[in-house]
């Protein structure tokens, strides 16, 4: 289904290059870290697709939900926008998934769960993701060295 009229679409890349022009409809808005390669009659914001969705947005009143995809980075930032804004966040992991029904165990995600010793339980991307709603995810879990950036 296309998206209704008060859906909004966001598309980030590294440059030009890495925007698929001829997929995306006029309602996409597009960031880019480098103007390089945007080609003529196109515009791109310069800078975090996140930043460019904040902008966009902060004018919205009521209910939303934000889905995201992309790297790590990127999911963390988009699941701070909706936990700020008050809004539900689905977002859907890029786990390499070895076995592609949970039994390697290679692909797990950290998750709240009242249920679990320590409040929080290893969930099997594969086979119960890849899209988890973002309050759901033990981000603290996930490494020291994944931990979020001050935006």
């Amino acid at each position: 289904r296309h998206g209704g009229d008060r859906d909004l679409a966001f598309f980030g890349g590294r440059d030009g290059a890495d925007v698929p022009w001829d997929l995306l409809g006029a309602r996409w808005a597009v960031s880019v870290d480098d103007a390089a390669g945007v080609p003529d009659g196109h515009l791109a914001f310069h800078g975090r697709v996140t930043a460019l969705a904040e902008a966009r947005t902060d004018d919205l009143a009521g209910p939303r939900t934000l889905l995201a995809c992309g790297p790590e980075p990127l999911l963390r930032a988009a699941a701070r926008l909706a936990e700020r804004r008050g809004w539900t966040c689905w977002l859907s992991l890029e786990e390499h998934m070895g076995c592609g029904y949970g039994v390697c165990k290679g692909c797990v995600v950290p998750v709240r769960d009242a249920r679990a010793a320590g409040g929080w339980r290893n969930a099997t991307c594969c086979d119960e993701g890849p899209v988890f709603r973002a309050d759901t995810i033990a981000w603290e879990r996930r490494g020291a060295s994944l931990l979020p950036r001050a935006d």
